[in-house]
């Protein structure tokens, strides 16, 4: 030990290991301990200083742990690898409420001139901050506008001096973790708007007026600019103005119609007020009128009317509500009276007749959250693999997860669709060496070439409407490889139901083990699990009560013929349009607690 150093090399790195190398050191020094105990005083600070030594040594191997994405357990190591491996992290979405909006002068003159009120503008409906992503527009002629989409979010904005270097970057500071929309982003230069993208800078070129948006591992919102090769460079002194949301994304709540809707700021001494058009209503609609046919009239006008079968009559909850075909046509339900709907169009409709199942009611979009850490941890390597190229059937599913607020994904290529058959093999008896068929599939079907469809469960199991699939698939664009056409399908919910019988030890409270056993069983139908396709066998139910609550015995199921199937998908053979797939969710759950009748 020169110079009175101690080498603690094959010592383990834990508290008792270091104090009792340090005070065999000291008892074997000359000029240190020479009574039999150690002094208080001595024993202290040796174990000060073996305290420093564990904890710097364990933040030594935690750094090394959180370095790595098999073993980083901190979200924001696990966000940081993941983009570090060039996957892009999804933040928050805002919700979409449809509003009805009346202008008024200030000055009790009489309105006369185009109002333009402009993208990014804040409103407030009861409280909560909305915005428009668009520029509205009143007409000279119109004093009020029926259908426009506000988006749930506050608008801030940033002022930056260009530095006129290259790759200039600016951070956004979220206010809440992954809180600043995901999809509003708004680049200003000079005056002049930049388009603000998501796929890196090395696919544009020197003239592209671009600037890059990525999310760093703590929330925060990065902007790149270009270098002059790979986008245009802000000129030096120019002023950059960046407008951004700060949204809440799914905890939006649903708010109730004839919410009243206020411009925060006069336009042209004119202020601006209206109300939501919507009803406060918590899960999807499973309407039984989709089960009857709907005229449609003056389509082609923005205020058409819906009309069901004589002996049908529409409901006042469906007031607000979306009414959607299979073509992407939707209107909102403005007001109703009897068989007859007033709607206000929000994507044109084709055909003026819908026949029974062509058509539902959906509710609004109460936002979307960004994909957990856990997601990442998982998806990384698979997206990292895909390159921000959707070219296989696993490239295409784990980007579609990638997006904020979705839970399950099913991909189908053309393969997975033709159908196939199974033939006798010529001379060859069934069963004798093994081999009874032969599957060999039939031609290729025309209306399914190069298309792939795509079915999501959303992580709030409510399905989305055709403004959400729009969102989707324009953001899926990016990484959609040419020439494939992309369909999109909801999945179809397939309401189980359970009666179950609780067998419990003795003295154990009964109604907590109640509550926590309704817990354990709605979580394994939780639609923010993968779900779509999913079986869920008896002996799982039964066996995840058993393993989660102690208390329990031994549990029975009232349906003793099969476990919890989903509905197969089938392909129309002349179409060759697939079925939805289907998922189950758990609509009745009866439990009944006993005390075990067993020794």
């Amino acid at each position: 030990m020169p110079n009175g150093n101690i080498d603690l090399t094959q010592v383990s790195p834990d508290f008792w290991s270091i104090v009792d190398a340090l005070q065999t050191d000291l008892k074997n020094r000359p000029d240190a301990w020479k009574d039999i105990y150690a002094g208080g005083t001595g024993e202290t600070l040796i174990e000060y200083l073996a305290a420093v030594a564990e904890m710097n040594q364990w933040s030594i191997e935690q750094a090394a742990k959180e370095a790595y994405l098999a073993t980083a357990t901190r979200d924001t190591s696990i966000y940081s690898i993941a983009r570090m491996l060039g996957v892009r992290i999804s933040r928050k979405l805002p919700g979409i409420n449809t509003v009805m909006l009346k202008r008024k002068s200030l000055n009790r003159t009489p309105i006369s001139g185009v109002l333009l009120i402009p993208k990014f503008s804040q409103f407030s409906i009861q409280g909560i901050p909305f915005f428009n992503r668009s520029n509205i527009y009143f007409s000279s002629q119109s004093d009020t506008i029926d259908n426009v989409l506000l988006y749930q979010g506050r608008v801030y904005s940033k002022s930056y001096t260009s530095s006129g270097a290259q790759f200039q970057q600016l951070v956004l500071p979220s206010l809440n973790k992954m809180s600043i929309s995901d999809a509003d982003i708004y680049v200003v230069v000079n005056g002049e708007s930049w388009t603000t993208v998501y796929d890196g800078l090395w696919h544009y070129g020197s003239g592209a007026k671009i600037v890059a948006d990525n999310t760093l591992g703590n929330g925060d919102v990065i902007l790149q600019f270009g270098d002059g090769y790979n986008g245009t460079i802000p000129p030096q002194g120019s002023t950059i103005t960046v407008y951004y949301v700060e949204t809440l994304g799914s905890k939006l709540e649903l708010l109730p119609a004839g919410s009243k809707v206020s411009l925060n700021e006069p336009i042209s001494n004119q202020s601006v007020t209206g109300s939501l058009i919507k009803q406060n209503l918590a899960e999807t609609v499973d309407s039984t009128l989709a089960s009857l046919p709907l005229t449609l009239s003056n389509i082609n006008s923005a205020l058409p009317q819906a009309t069901l079968p004589v002996g049908s009559t529409w409901l006042s909850a469906h007031i607000g509500l979306h009414l959607e075909d299979n073509t992407g046509g939707m209107a909102v339900i403005l007001s109703i009276k009897g068989a007859t709907a007033k709607l206000a169009v929000v994507t044109e409709f084709q055909e003026s007749h819908l026949a029974a199942g062509m058509w539902r009611l959906t509710l609004p979009s109460t936002g979307q959250d960004e994909k957990p850490a856990a997601f990442y941890k998982l998806a990384s390597p698979y997206l990292f693999r895909a390159n921000g190229r959707a070219v296989t059937p696993e490239d295409h599913s784990a980007i579609c997860k990638s997006y904020p607020g979705v839970s399950d994904v099913l991909v189908r290529f053309e393969r997975d669709l033709i159908q196939s058959m199974r033939i006798n093999i010529t001379g060859v008896t069934p069963g004798i060496e093994g081999v009874d068929y032969v599957i060999t599939s039939k031609d290729p079907h025309p209306q399914l070439m190069n298309v792939i469809w795509i079915s999501v469960l959303p992580e709030t199991g409510v399905a989305w409407t055709t403004l959400a699939w729009k969102d989707f698939l324009d953001w899926f664009a990016q990484y959609q490889y040419a020439g494939s056409i992309i369909r999109s399908q909801n999945p179809i919910k397939q309401s189980v139901g359970l009666n179950i019988k609780i067998y419990c030890r003795p003295n154990t409270d009964l109604m907590t083990i109640q509550t926590r056993s309704e817990i354990v069983i709605r979580d394994i139908f939780a639609t923010n699990k993968p779900m779509l396709g999913k079986r869920v066998a008896l002996s799982d139910i039964a066996a995840a009560l058993r393993i989660g609550i102690v208390e329990i015995d031994y549990v029975t199921i009232n349906k003793p013929l099969t476990d919890f199937v989903p509905t197969p998908s089938t392909v129309h053979q002349v179409t060759g349009m697939p079925s939805p797939p289907s998922y189950l969710s758990l609509t009745d759950l009866n439990i009944e607690m006993y005390f075990t009748d067993r020794l």
